[in-house]
């Protein structure tokens, strides 16, 4: 009986489609227990606008720009227009509080209170 153990590769692939997104995510276990981990991204734009940027992340054009101003989520600028760089999207969602969302909404809004209080200083 031949041991097919050393040829077979388990996979673990996850597909996140949110227009205009489509990523792709590959988990690959080797015979010898390494992983390889594959992301792509089809079809999907460098920068994403307010609104695309919004719809990704499942939070309202408000929230976006709260977290924005706050220096949460990094912006770039094309032409006056505000811009949101996929990868860095993903980056700053990571850096986001892990509270329950009342309690971080309240703690973000009085964070901007503060700040525009020392700018308007």
């Amino acid at each position: 009986m031949k041991n097919n153990d050393a040829e077979a590769q388990p996979q673990i692939t996850i597909n996140l489609n949110f227009a205009p997104l489509s990523v792709t995510t590959t988990e690959t276990i080797h015979p010898d227990g390494s992983k390889t981990v594959t992301t792509t991204t089809t079809d999907s734009p460098v920068l994403l606008t307010v609104e695309e940027a919004a719809v990704v992340l499942a939070i309202s054009v408000r929230t976006l720009q709260l977290l924005t101003d706050l220096g949460r989520i990094p912006v770039r600028y094309v032409g006056g227009s505000p811009r949101y760089a996929v990868a860095e999207l993903a980056a700053a969602v990571l850096e986001l509080p892990r509270v329950p969302e009342p309690k971080a909404l309240r703690t973000l809004v009085t964070e901007a209170k503060a700040r525009a209080m020392r700018d308007a200083a």
